[in-house]
């Protein structure tokens, strides 16, 4: 691995750093805590279990599809990246197949195939019940409330946003630590480490707007 990746890998490994922790204290905004605290025992109550279990229902679900929909990114757009240069030969930051133009298509069509796949799934789970009872049903907050709710629109907002905020910021890491381009593998890993965080915040972000307007049409029908 060349020296002046590295201090790229630690910038990268910084920003996931930040962004984890940040979702750690989102999950415990939604009923999901990752912390452990005394609870009383199952038999002495046993209803307040029963509640807490359908609170938490909702956060588990946000977490496990947004983190198996990461992995499967981690592993499908190193091997896209692959398919596109068999030679695996050296990736330029600018120039025929750079590293800016993989990245800003990258961003943006991810964001859309998410958008698609993890809509239908989350319609899918609420047209069978399986958040029939449960509590804990996340708000959208005042950006993502204002974003399309049909699949299409939604994964063309959030790949517009994706583009807008990740190609800068790859860019000036990569400025700043004086790369002019990458080793293929090098190349692979790079999407590796932005993949996987940025396919786990759409995934969350594209399950919150669905459910929260769930949430809402439970609220007016309860009214």
């Amino acid at each position: 691995m060349s020296s002046s990746f590295l201090p790229f890998i630690g910038w990268i490994f910084l920003v996931t750093h930040c962004v984890i922790n940040w979702i750690l204290v989102l999950h415990g905004r939604i009923g999901y805590s990752v912390f452990p605290f005394e609870l009383p025992t199952r038999s002495e109550k046993e209803p307040y279990f029963q509640k807490r279990e359908k609170d938490q229902m909702v956060g588990k679900y946000i977490l496990i599809q947004s983190a198996i929909c990461a992995i499967i990114n981690m592993l499908v757009n190193p091997a896209l990246a692959w398919a596109v240069n068999t030679r695996m030969g050296f990736v330029p930051l600018w120039g025929d197949g750079c590293i800016m133009v993989d990245t800003t298509i990258t961003s943006f069509i991810m964001p859309l195939v998410v958008s698609l796949f993890t809509v239908a799934g989350v319609r899918r789970s609420i047209k069978t019940g399986q958040f029939a009872g449960a509590g804990g049903f996340p708000r959208a907050g005042f950006l993502l409330s204002r974003m399309p709710l049909n699949a299409w629109g939604l994964g063309c907002m959030l790949g517009l946003a994706s583009v807008i905020i990740v190609v800068p910021l790859s860019y000036g890491l990569f400025r700043l630590s004086g790369v002019s381009g990458l080793p293929f593998m090098e190349f692979a890993l790079f999407k590796v480490l932005y993949t996987g965080p940025l396919a786990f915040l759409i995934t969350r972000w594209v399950i919150i707007r669905q459910l929260a307007t769930e949430k809402s049409n439970k609220e007016d029908a309860v009214i």
